[in-house]
């Protein structure tokens, strides 16, 4: 047990080490290599948004059917080349970069269903994040 302790600590030690030297090495300004294939999109996990649906100017959570609602959405792309894509009523699930608010989305769920659910989705436009990242989900209930 003693002798587990005794590496545990020395691992500890070792990253602690590491850590402080990484840390140096950001701020004597040392950087790793650029590729002129990435142009950021690393970073596109980052990226973070958010979805608002309102009645009147006034933001909701339950609504009685056949409201008439707004639904906006924010995306703060984290790397340049990143499109973003929006899902559920009133919006086109495929619809790259949907330009601004739906008006006229009204609360109105399928069959068998209380809720409308919207998702913001984005993904970046090269080979080095190729999968689509969730930034935001929004479900109202509709009494």
């Amino acid at each position: 047990m003693i002798n587990v302790m005794r590496r545990m600590r020395r691992l500890m030690g070792m990253l602690l080490v590491a850590v402080a030297l990484g840390g140096a090495g950001v701020v004597a300004g040392v950087a790793a290599p650029a590729y002129a294939d990435e142009n950021g999109s690393e970073w596109c996990f980052l990226s973070t948004g958010s979805i608002s649906v309102t009645r009147n100017g006034s933001p909701v959570t339950s609504v009685p059917y056949g409201t008439n609602l707004t639904v906006s959405f924010t995306v703060n792309a984290a790397c340049p080349d990143f499109a973003w894509y929006m899902s559920g009523p009133g919006f086109n699930g495929s619809e790259y970069m949907p330009y601004g608010p739906r008006y006229n989305v009204w609360a109105m769920p399928p069959a068998g269903s209380n809720t409308l659910s919207w998702t913001l989705s984005g993904i970046g436009m090269d080979s080095s994040t190729p999968s689509s990242v969730t930034l935001a989900t929004y479900t109202l209930t509709v009494t």
